[in-house]
């Protein structure tokens, strides 16, 4: 992830699509700014982004999918 100099630079990113998709702590819910850790890497077929959240010290592999398919138990 490169550094961004301003809002406008991230904006850019995100509508060239080369900004990384977690742009949120999934712990805290932090908005991961420009001190916070985000190190995109590929598994086989899979873009994982390793990230660090700097308001709360989580750190997690964040993996994105494009279906997301799950279940939910039966409610009485």
């Amino acid at each position: 992830m490169t550094a961004l100099n301003s809002a406008a630079d991230g904006r850019r990113e995100v509508a060239a699509g080369t900004h990384p998709p977690v742009g949120f702590c999934p712990h805290c819910g932090s908005a991961l700014d420009v001190q916070a850790f985000v190190q995109e890497y590929w598994t086989g077929r899979s873009r994982v982004f390793h990230m660090w959240c700097r308001a709360c010290r989580f750190t997690a592999d964040v993996v994105p999918t494009e279906r997301m398919l799950g279940h939910e138990p039966a409610h009485s």
